[in-house]
């Protein structure tokens, strides 16, 4: 077995392991991601989702059962609600820039996952991004299709300032 089948193969174990209820659960495995969730899953609010991307230097060593663990918990800790995917195909993930997709019901829920991993992860993570799952023409479209399709005019001016820069307020939203 090649080392990323044997690290997709443990993220599945922890999965299963975890169980599909809870406060901290997983939800169901598929042969492509590995679904985490904190409190509840992420719906679209005014037709969207709010997403932090997380990128590792070392994914196969960061992404473990008891690194995730530390996460979810730290996440749950914080009042987080959520979820998150791993993208679990072969050699997909070690050349991707978005190993961890974090989605939301609120900006405000985003930026505390985005803190909080900051403050989990510390120097293993390489770098965040954020972006949006947004409902247009009868249509989810994901943050790449977003950016190909749409013009962010038509994002609101929350959405846009999320997307683009610096969001406050992480003490407020996600207390230590």
């Amino acid at each position: 077995m090649h080392t990323d089948q044997r690290w997709a193969h443990s993220l599945r174990a922890f999965a299963e392991e975890l169980g599909d209820h809870g406060p901290i659960h997983a939800a169901p495995t598929s042969e492509v991601y590995a679904w985490f969730v904190v409190d509840a899953p992420a719906t679209l609010v005014d037709g969207i989702a709010w997403k932090v991307f997380l990128q590792l230097d070392d994914f196969a060593s960061v992404l473990t059962a008891a690194e995730l663990e530390r996460l979810l918990t730290a996440l749950h800790a914080r009042g987080f609600s959520g979820d998150f995917k791993i993208d679990l195909r072969p050699r997909y993930t070690r050349f991707n820039y978005n190993q961890v997709i974090v989605h939301t019901s609120s900006a405000r829920m985003a930026v505390c996952a985005e803190a909080v991993a900051v403050e989990v992860l510390g120097e293993r993570l390489a770098a965040t991004g954020r972006g949006l799952d947004v409902a247009l023409e009868g249509r989810v479209h994901d943050w790449h299709r977003f950016l190909l399709r749409s013009k962010l005019e038509v994002l609101s001016q929350e959405a846009r300032g999320f997307v683009s820069g610096p969001y406050e307020m992480v003490e407020e939203v996600c207390p230590r």
